[in-house]
């Protein structure tokens, strides 16, 4: 059918026959990207609102970033078809630059769509999310960030998994449809055992590492999961996560901060999490590291202590180890501008080698 160009399209009314046309539910992505009227739509609502009438309800939504027209389609050998507008993967979760779901991971990016800053993704640990970093890494200016929920954990979708690699795989299928260029790779705690599986088994996706309170072993005490595994026995063990995880100078409203969100996490993917990473050990493999790394310990660190990351640093050939004063295993939540200080330097240090 032809379709009118509209002078004003804030306002959709997905009943109406030529928005119809333009969202119906079997536009593919291909087509999506190909198409002029949503071009034009997505100019109009760069930081406006856009009311979406779903079931005669209003549905507000900000939508930050212009659709380029270079942008590409979410890279899959299979065609995808588009959710309904209303349900909660609606057209405009594309990779627009910056959207919230991929790789069925939900995600936060910071300046997404500028191809011209090196990307960097940071990778939470055990029981987290993407706000277990601080805003001055999520939002390192210079860079474009990418932040994810790792399955099961924040408002991503499915279940927490049960080992390194299975998070790893999950991380690289997210990488690879966002389509960048090779990645400064950063993880915290089990987010580190992450990295550091990726950059063995996935080198095609990583131009530097950075370790922080890891190691290549993250042994736990069997006690502590089985306490995890259940309903009664879970704020206890939370109670005892949280006070092994700071620092002394940490500020009582951190620890009850990382308390509350840890308490959201379901008992079964916190255990989960705490039995991958008893599982993993690629303390065997560290010399196999080809990119530059960066290793950073907290020096009051109870989780991973500086062993730990010694032990990582003189593995891997030419790593650069980073002890930071005063601080536990929350290292970057504990300091970050010290952290993200740290972290630019050695950004700086990589891209200019």
């Amino acid at each position: 059918m032809q379709v009118n160009p509209l002078p004003n399209l804030r306002r959709l009314k997905p009943g109406a026959e030529e928005n119809q046309a333009l969202l119906g539910r079997g536009l593919t992505a291909t087509n999506f990207r190909n198409n002029e009227r949503v071009r034009i739509l997505l100019k109009q609502i760069v930081r406006q609102q856009i009311h979406l009438w779903v079931n005669g309800k209003t549905v507000l939504r900000s939508f930050i970033r212009p659709f380029r027209s270079g942008c590409r389609a979410p890279a899959s050998p299979a065609r995808r078809t588009l959710s309904p507008l209303g349900s909660e993967e609606s057209i405009f979760n594309l990779q627009l630059g910056r959207m919230p779901y991929l790789s069925n991971l939900y995600y936060q990016g910071y300046q997404a769509d500028d191809p011209n800053r090196w990307p960097l993704a940071l990778i939470h640990g055990a029981g987290g999310d993407h706000l277990s970093w601080p805003s001055q890494l999520r939002r390192l200016s210079g860079y474009r960030v990418y932040t994810p929920d790792l399955p099961g954990h924040g408002k991503s979708k499915g279940r927490g998994l049960q080992g390194i690699a299975s998070y790893a795989e999950a991380a690289a299928a997210w990488l690879q449809d966002l389509a960048l260029p090779k990645v400064f790779l950063a993880g915290h705690s089990m987010g580190g055992a992450i990295a550091l599986w990726l950059g063995l088994n996935h080198p095609e996706l990583v131009r530097a590492l950075i370790l922080i309170s890891t190691g290549a072993t993250l042994p736990v005490n069997l006690s502590l999961i089985e306490e995890l595994a259940t309903q009664v026995g879970f704020p206890t063990a939370v109670d005892k996560i949280t006070s092994w995880s700071f620092g002394s100078q940490v500020e009582p409203a951190l620890v009850e901060n990382v308390k509350r969100q840890m308490l959201t996490t379901r008992p079964s993917v916190l255990a989960g999490d705490f039995r991958a990473c008893d599982r993993f050990d690629l303390s065997h493999r560290l010399a196999e590291i080809q990119v530059p790394t960066l290793v950073l310990v907290g020096d009051e660190d109870k989780m991973t202590p500086e062993r730990f990351a010694e032990e990582l640093a003189e593995g891997i050939p030419g790593a650069e180890l980073n002890v930071i004063r005063g601080a536990g295993h929350m290292l970057p939540l504990e300091q970050p501008d010290e952290v993200s200080r740290v972290v630019r330097g050695f950004l700086v240090r990589v891209l200019a080698s």
